[in-house]
């Protein structure tokens, strides 16, 4: 779900990873990773842009589903939603999501 909310902020898709760099205490560098592209979205930037805003509104707005993940110092943007819902007689029961990127 991460890999396609992302995909969909930037059009890319990219090969998941953990660590960006490894430094020593000293900042030099040991080892470094670059992102491998596997593939594109075929869209207009400017759709990109509004997928991009309706993220970040999620997050950073006082209607948005997820404010309760806003931060002070970071801009945040995310995905809410319900992935499960089950009616047992009058009870739903519910599984909830979220997926962010900063």
């Amino acid at each position: 779900m991460a890999n396609a909310i992302a995909t969909a902020a930037v059009g890319k898709r990219y090969r998941p990873h953990f660590v960006q760099q490894i430094e020593t205490p000293e900042g030099e560098v040991i080892r470094s990773e670059t992102p491998e592209v596997m593939g594109e979205l075929k869209v207009r930037a400017t759709t990109l842009r509004e997928i991009r805003d309706a993220l970040r509104d999620v997050v950073n707005t006082e209607r948005g589903t997820g404010k309760k993940a806003r931060l002070t110092q970071v801009e945040v943007a995310g995905k809410t939603g319900t992935s499960q819902v089950v009616t047992l007689g009058k009870e739903r029961l519910k599984r909830r999501r979220f997926v962010a990127a900063s």
